[in-house]
């Protein structure tokens, strides 16, 4: 059902990385998120619509004029966290920093 959906907003006071942004992400679902926690690693003016503060809701509406004004941004800035996502969380990602750290693999 996320086809369904326009935006992911998630509005947490506190995060690690979260694993909705990471399912999101991999579903190509624009996301709009408070910069907590580990949330930066995901979130940025390129992947995605970042918030300074979890709770400036003047903030969120402005983000949320903006997703509604071009969709193609939107379509953008999905695009561009899938492929972060792809880059830097995926299995071949992990896989490729253990082979990074000497010894580890054998």
């Amino acid at each position: 059902p996320l086809a369904d959906y326009d935006l992911f907003l998630l509005t947490s006071e506190n995060e690690g990385i979260p694993l909705t942004l990471l399912d999101v992400l991999a579903h190509r679902l624009p996301v709009m998120a408070p910069m907590v926690g580990g949330i930066p690693e995901l979130v940025s003016e390129r992947t995605g619509w970042p918030i300074d503060r979890f709770d400036d809701v003047d903030s969120y509406v402005e983000g949320l004029k903006q997703v509604a004004a071009s969709r193609e941004e939107a379509e953008r800035r999905a695009d561009a966290g899938y492929a972060l996502l792809a880059e830097d969380f995926s299995w071949k990602a992990f896989h490729r920093r253990l082979e990074a750290v000497p010894g580890y693999l054998g």
